[in-house]
């Protein structure tokens, strides 16, 4: 015979134990949830405390505890059925609750973990965008959760660099990535009232700024840039992998952007490559300017078909930066930009460039006369490439292109043009002998292109 009396005597036992539950649950629950607000974003608690789990488990055991107060009231009538079966589900809830504690302290953490709060993050962005189509209603509001959002992400990228983090920082970069790449498939079906930019949202701007980004319709755009420039300036010199994955993410962006023709937000793309590349000379980190120009230049080999004075302007900021990576002492930067000028119109000879004579006199500006121990060694660098291109010419029977490569050298030294000749000679390893992004060695050509080296070289005896 099932024991009702028993349970009856014991219903305040078993309130303390249920209550017991609730007050391990709401500790644990308190403790982490603080932590992860602390650590990552306060965006935590809002997301936690609006999941349905939560709104289920937590009033649950409350209920119990209610429950078992009010059975209390029918002891005297506990020879009912109806109150037998009353206690038989409460004593169901009960076994319920202590099942399935151990379960949601998994689900707790489990939904804690710093990649699952960006994907709900970025979810939470993609439903205020589809929620702003074709309607004119919230649109404010809609605005300014999602520009939040978008800093709560940034956020957890820029924490994460000073625990050197790296997989939670290249998780926010992607999902800030994944968000401009899905809005750009619904911005034209966005309400005019979208367009409009609050300023509180871009202090710092000037109103000519803030009205230029309003006419241009890329505050979004902005918007997300802006927490690239920010974790990219924590993470120079700090985490490699961050940095080269804004130059990655930056350079898939403006290629999507171009393609799809929207010219204000290239425009803006191409500013903040130029943005980036000024933070890693201020901070003299060459591997950060490395990198970038090696993605930089893939935008502009991409830019050839499609819009070649963008080309054009790429490559005289390859010119502007190199040199004043110079002016800053960081010779090497600029024999990476001479490098990288020198693919670009190998390049851009291969497709056909409908303005390659322009491209190669950028080119051709980039050395300066040398004046110290750094612009020798700069503009050795710097004559390589463009001796290098020549043959690429040579090989190809474009001996007027070449011409002019022996026009701008011609005045050079004798011994300098020897060394120089004698140095990429030398070179028989393709790949650089040290693990590096590229891993390609500047100064290496194929020994067909080192017969025409020898030829372009024999020009100067005369």
């Amino acid at each position: 015979m099932f024991g009702y009396t028993y349970i009856f005597n014991n219903l305040g036992s078993f309130a303390e134990v249920i209550t017991g539950v609730l007050g391990i649950a709401i500790t644990v629950v308190a403790i982490v949830v603080e932590l992860a607000a602390t650590r990552y974003t306060p965006k935590i608690t809002d997301l936690f405390i609006k999941e349905k789990i939560n709104l289920i488990v937590l009033p649950f055991y409350i209920f119990l505890c209610i429950v078992s107060i009010w059975i209390a009231g029918f002891q005297g009538a506990k020879e009912l059925s109806a109150v037998r079966a009353i206690v038989l589900v409460y004593l169901g809830f009960v076994s319920v609750s202590f099942l399935t504690i151990i379960p949601y302290f998994y689900y707790i953490f489990r939904f804690l973990r710093p990649q699952n709060i960006i994907s709900k993050l970025e979810n939470q962005v993609i439903r205020i965008l589809e929620s702003s189509l074709n309607s004119n209603t919230n649109i404010a509001t809609h605005k300014a959760q999602l520009f939040t959002t978008i800093e709560q992400i940034s956020d957890i990228g820029i924490n994460s660099i000073s625990s050197l983090d790296r997989s939670l920082g290249l998780a926010s970069i992607d999902s800030l990535k994944n968000i401009l790449l899905y809005y750009f498939r619904l911005k034209d079906r966005l309400p005019a009232g979208w367009f409009t930019i609050n300023e509180d949202n871009f202090l710092g701007f000037s109103k000519i700024s803030t009205r230029k980004i309003e006419a241009d319709h890329t505050w979004v755009e902005m918007a997300v840039l802006k927490q690239f420039e920010f974790i990219f300036s924590k993470a120079v010199k700090t985490i490699r992998e961050m940095v080269q994955e804004i130059s990655n993410t930056t350079k898939e962006i403006a290629l999507v952007a171009i393609r799809a023709r929207r010219q204000e937000t290239a425009q803006l793309l191409v500013i903040y490559f130029n943005t980036f590349l000024r933070i890693s000379l201020n901070e003299k980190d060459q591997y950060a300017a490395y990198n970038l120009f090696d993605q930089y230049r893939l935008l502009a080999e991409e830019t050839m078909t499609i819009d070649p004075n963008l080309t054009l302007e790429i490559a005289n900021y390859f010119k502007y930066y190199g040199q004043l990576a110079l002016n800053l002492q960081l010779p090497f930067i600029l024999e990476t930009a001479a490098h990288d000028l020198r693919v670009l119109n190998e390049k851009a000879y291969q497709v056909g460039f409908s303005a390659i004579s322009e491209l190669l006199e950028v080119f051709l500006r980039v050395d300066k006369p040398p004046g110290s121990r750094f612009e020798e060694v700069a503009l050795r660098g710097v004559r390589k490439s463009q001796a290098i291109l020549a043959s690429f010419y040579l090989l190809h029977n474009e001996e007027t292109l070449a011409r002019r490569i022996y026009d701008d050298m011609k005045l050079e030294p004798w011994e300098r043009l020897c060394s120089i000749r004698d140095e990429i000679l030398n070179v028989e390893k393709e790949r650089f002998w040290e693990v590096t992004d590229r891993w390609v060695n500047f100064d290496y050509v194929d020994p067909k292109r080192k017969e025409k080296l020898k030829e372009f070289f024999t020009w100067f005896k005369s």
